[in-house]
């Protein structure tokens, strides 16, 4: 063909390429009009490999996290009438149970609060506070009431919202001081606001006297129960790994004074253990259907999840 017609060849031969893309796109004329890519070409190349299950990011609920405890309706009573005012009051008679191991309840109070009551005669809208906390120490089955004034007419509280308060362990310490024990005298030791320094450590007559003083924080200074409600612990750890328990002791918000006997033991390290972080908290609950008049409530608050107010 060159030979025949030199010229036109000549001419087209630089046109070669551009005919060439021109055809390719004339044979894929028969995909989608829109342009965009068929079913099994968007499979193929959008699909990704699933992750792995370390990679997946999972948002975790709110009440995964919540400490759970129960409250249980017991009983209903009266704490007394007033005639002239057409008024009574109406105690509520509960029981609480703790069910957090790990952030663990040790003071309530024995008094619940009201925070709304519905009977069948009006609405009364309580206020909210704190209790006083008492000296209960088993949360497994701890009682406490709710009072409230209520209409003399009233027959039944459809829904009463309350909160308990209580105090709550949310971190436990332990300080060590390490044999020898001259040598520690007057060694401080701190966390969370407490400074306990080391003042004496005796050993005579196969005992061993052990005193600290103790700098409380702002929150809990002055207070005379101080470590009958942080469960105060100490321990004397011996050279042959046994676990010695103080025989006698004293203790203050500003001191503190064990006695152990060592039974012919070396020991090595003198151990306080107690409660340093406390909160006060009140844990909602709800009860509903209670009759006053007697008969069987209708329905008991199980299993509440604790939320702060």
């Amino acid at each position: 063909m060159p030979g025949k017609y030199p010229a036109l060849y000549r001419m087209l031969f630089p046109l070669a390429p551009v005919m060439a893309v021109i055809a390719l796109t004339l044979i894929d004329v028969g995909g989608p009009v829109s342009g965009a890519p068929d079913e099994k070409s968007a499979s193929r190349h959008c699909a990704m490999p699933p992750l792995a299950p370390c990679c997946q990011a999972v948002i975790p609920s709110r009440q995964a996290y919540a400490p759970k405890y129960s409250v249980k309706f017991i009983n209903v009573g009266s704490g007394g009438v007033d005639y002239d005012a057409g008024g009574m009051i109406v105690v509520v008679y509960c029981s609480f149970a703790d069910q957090c191991a790990e952030q663990p309840i040790v003071g309530m109070a024995e008094l619940g609060l009201v925070t709304r009551l519905q009977t069948d005669a009006e609405v009364i809208e309580g206020a909210p506070g704190f209790g006083v906390i008492s000296d209960i120490h088993e949360f497994k089955d701890a009682r406490f009431s709710v009072q409230a004034r209520v209409p003399l007419e009233t027959k039944a509280v459809n829904m009463l919202n309350g909160a308990v308060t209580v105090l709550r362990a949310r971190e436990r310490s332990t300080l060590a001081w390490r044999e020898p024990f001259s040598a520690q005298i007057g060694s401080k030791r701190s966390v969370n606001g407490f400074d306990l320094t080391l003042t004496k450590c005796e050993i005579a007559n196969d005992t061993l006297l052990a005193e600290w003083n103790c700098k409380a924080p702002v929150d809990a200074a002055g207070d005379e129960k101080l470590w009958q409600t942080r469960q105060l612990k100490a321990t004397l750890v011996c050279s042959d790994k046994s676990v010695l328990n103080p025989e006698v002791g004293k203790e203050s918000p500003a001191a503190i004074r064990r006695v152990f006997h060592l039974s012919h033991k070396f020991p090595t390290t003198l151990e306080l253990n107690f409660i340093s972080d406390l909160k006060m908290e009140n844990l909602p609950f709800t009860l509903t259907g209670i009759s006053i008049d007697g008969s069987a409530p209708k329905k008991r608050a199980e299993g509440v999840l604790g939320e702060n107010f």
